[in-house]
């Protein structure tokens, strides 16, 4: 059986204030280097992440986050294709 696609939603201005990632995604720690070579850049850290990733939080379709500190706005809803394809979104 294949499996079905699932698509997050989540409103640009809420994701911008709240998304947040150290990057640890992309460290191998059995090995202790990176995967791949990180960034230039700063990490992204925004301003209403209580954390110092929540990456883990976006890519997770099954189980939803239940701390009380998270925003749960900020991960948005998930939306099967079909849901997607006839879905309405503000401007």
């Amino acid at each position: 059986m294949p499996l079905a696609p699932f698509f997050r939603v989540v409103d640009a201005d809420i994701f911008l204030q709240n998304f947040a990632s150290d990057r640890m995604h992309m460290y191998n720690r059995e090995k202790g280097t990176w995967n791949a070579p990180p960034p230039s850049y700063a990490p992204i850290q925004s301003g209403q992440a209580n954390t110092t990733s929540n990456l883990k939080h976006y890519l997770n379709f099954v189980d939803r986050p239940n701390f009380q500190e998270i925003n749960m706005d900020a991960f948005g809803t998930i939306l099967t294709k079909q849901q997607l394809a006839t879905a309405t979104f503000r401007t």
